[in-house]
């Protein structure tokens, strides 16, 4: 799902951005990042709905800096933008996309498939990589990167999760609006139609239980 993909991306990018500015020892090249906070309102703004706002209306004037700016900035590029780029490598080095999840070798294929349909898509590939077996660990989202109930409390308080539970929808969802959203399909919009997604704003509770 595109927007379940973009949610993932936003959490994983601010996650990514405090620890360059809070503990740069833990993240590669974090000069180069820390140059680019200047340029991003989202990064000043507390809480929900509106640092997830702010966020969107960045990537919307700075798309290409969050495509080819930095390797933490590019967890929000689109599955058709990655799919499409001539040297996966420009994506970063030593990524975990090349990575053999069991044996942990170098791997030059790579395989697409939908969340939703995860295990009937496994087996298909199974059918033909004959040395491709079943993987067996429970499928891991990238928000619990940028979103889990551990991490440092300003953190917590600053993206709105300081009452957040896992297993609760996350609070950029309830930041969605008609223009927030229309901007988001317009950045995924070759992911939506290549992959058979229709664009619609998920109908979310006031609140979670």
């Amino acid at each position: 799902d595109p927007l379940q993909r973009f949610i993932s991306g936003y959490y994983t990018v601010n996650r990514l951005m405090w620890d360059v500015e809070h503990h740069p020892e833990r993240v590669a090249d974090h000069q180069h990042i820390a140059n680019l906070r200047h340029l991003f309102k989202f990064l000043s703004i507390e809480g929900e709905p509106d640092r997830f706002r702010a966020f969107v209306d960045d990537l919307s004037v700075f798309e290409s800096l969050f495509i080819f700016g930095s390797r933490h900035l590019q967890h929000i590029m689109s599955q058709s933008a990655i799919l499409s780029l001539p040297n996966l490598s420009q994506i970063g080095q030593n990524i975990e996309w090349f990575t053999h999840p069991e044996n942990g070798n170098l791997d030059d294929r790579f395989f697409v498939g939908k969340v939703e349909q995860y295990e009937q898509h496994w087996r298909q590939l199974m059918q033909v990589c004959d040395d491709v077996v079943m993987y067996e660990k429970d499928l891991q989202l990238m928000p619990s990167y940028g979103a889990r109930e551990t991490l440092n409390a300003t953190y917590l308080k600053v993206m709105s999760l300081e009452n957040w539970k896992k297993g609760q929808t996350l609070p950029a969802y309830y930041a969605l609006d008609e223009i927030t959203f229309a901007k988001i399909v317009n950045f995924y919009y070759q992911d939506y139609v290549c992959f058979g997604y229709e664009p619609i704003i998920p109908e979310l509770d006031a609140t979670d239980d």
